[in-house]
């Protein structure tokens, strides 16, 4: 009896909530907003649809798979800068301009994350590529490539 309560509240719910939606958000448009229109219609049976299928709050993860999946049909190009140091809006977008030219991307999206512990320098995340240009991991390589040698002449 409990799964069926529950999906029938899922259900209940949702259909009250479009209601709510409907009746508070939703005016009729002038013919020149239809397009603007069309994208309400969409943004509120995707809501109720959350709300019923009870993963409502899973939104921003449901929302974030659908902008990569457009990304992806839309040749945008997703980066994760790591920076030690802030950086200026000129360098945002040089980086993201050579990023594009490089690559081909129709466009590139660039976030940029503050991680001090880089030391200097910067760490790029291109879908499955790493750029580590950062004083960190220079020295990481630097200690790895140290440790190999310090094997080798044991040897």
């Amino acid at each position: 009896m409990k799964p069926f309560a529950s999906a029938l509240f899922g259900s209940t719910a949702s259909q009250r909530l479009e209601k709510i939606l409907r009746e508070n958000y939703a005016e009729p448009l002038p013919v020149d907003e239809k397009a603007a229109g069309i994208e309400q219609e969409y943004s509120i049976r995707f809501i109720c649809l959350l709300v019923e299928k009870k993963v409502f709050h899973k939104a921003d993860l449901i929302i974030e798979k659908i902008e990569k999946r457009l990304d992806e049909q839309n040749g945008v190009l997703e980066v994760i800068a790591e920076t030690a140091l802030p950086v200026n809006s000129v360098f945002e977008d040089e980086l993201s301009g050579m990023i594009q030219k490089r690559t081909g991307a129709a466009q590139v999206k660039t976030r940029f994350r503050l991680v001090p512990e880089l030391l200097a320098g910067y760490r790029l995340r291109i879908g499955g590529l790493r750029v580590d240009a950062s004083l960190k991991g220079q020295l990481e390589k630097m200690a790895a490539d140290l440790t190999m040698i310090g094997r080798a002449a044991e040897s």
